[in-house]
């Protein structure tokens, strides 16, 4: 494969059954790694730079990736310091941003569209249904967005750091960065 420098602070691992493959964020190194059950590289998407580009494998852009989550042919990747949701096509092998405007939200609970909502430290992302759920650790909450149309809002916490129960808004949640 092309890993030519060891894994920096690997943060997340997700799978495929399907594929046979584990998606490893290599986030010190600003990319994901695909490697087989065995352990030989498949794939590596990302340059290797810091940045915030979409395109082809080899030239997309992240900062600090975090989880990720498998959707048929595309893998979902929490770009954290981005403060962005990422979209790997792994057939076509391009990379775009569905979600966030690569700025820090600086006000909470505001739901907003795609690549129109400011999004605040997305640590990891699942799928189900057609929603994806992202573990939003800068504003404590579970977010969901629905991948039809990509509009995005609070599923659960309130946004304040706490560690409350009660009904989904209400509640309060810590940092939450798995999901």
């Amino acid at each position: 494969g092309r890993v030519t420098m060891p894994l920096n602070y690997p943060g997340k691992i997700s799978g495929d059954p399907t594929r046979q493959v584990l998606f490893v964020t290599d986030s010190n190194h600003h990319r994901v790694v695909l490697f087989t059950p065995g352990g030989a590289v498949q794939e590596v998407i990302g340059s290797g730079e810091q940045g915030f580009e979409d395109g082809p494998f080899e030239k997309a852009a992240f900062n600090q990736p975090q989880g990720t989550a498998v959707d048929g042919d595309v893998l979902y990747i929490a770009d954290t310091e981005n403060h962005a949701i990422r979209a790997a096509n792994l057939r076509t092998r391009q990379v775009t941003t569905v979600l966030g405007t690569g700025r820090q939200a600086t006000r909470f609970n505001v739901p907003g569209r795609g690549r129109g909502v400011d999004l605040s430290s997305p640590w990891d992302v699942a799928i189900h249904a057609g929603k994806l759920y992202i573990a939003m650790a800068g504003s404590h909450q579970i977010w969901m967005a629905e991948t039809a149309n990509w509009d995005a809002r609070p599923h659960a916490g309130s946004g304040r750091e706490a560690r409350v129960d009660g009904p989904l808004l209400d509640a309060a949640l810590a940092q939450p960065s798995g999901i």
